[in-house]
């Protein structure tokens, strides 16, 4: 198992970037993830915003359940 601290890609929601009311928090979010260079990916098939209900959990460097 990974520790939050050593997981290494943040995951939103597609909605965040589907959504008119939220499509500037995903770009400005996305944009600061860019600019750290963390990496960062869309969950696509979400029904909500608040990816923490739904997540998978990062077990090792490449595998996630």
């Amino acid at each position: 198992m990974i520790n939050d601290c050593q997981t290494n890609t943040v995951y939103v929601s597609s909605l965040l970037k589907t959504r008119k009311q939220f499509a500037p928090v995903f770009k400005r979010l996305t944009e600061t993830l860019d600019e750290l260079r963390v990496p960062w990916n869309v969950l696509e098939g979400t029904n909500d915003i608040w990816a923490r209900d739904y997540m998978p959990v990062q077990v090792s460097k490449t595998h996630f359940v």
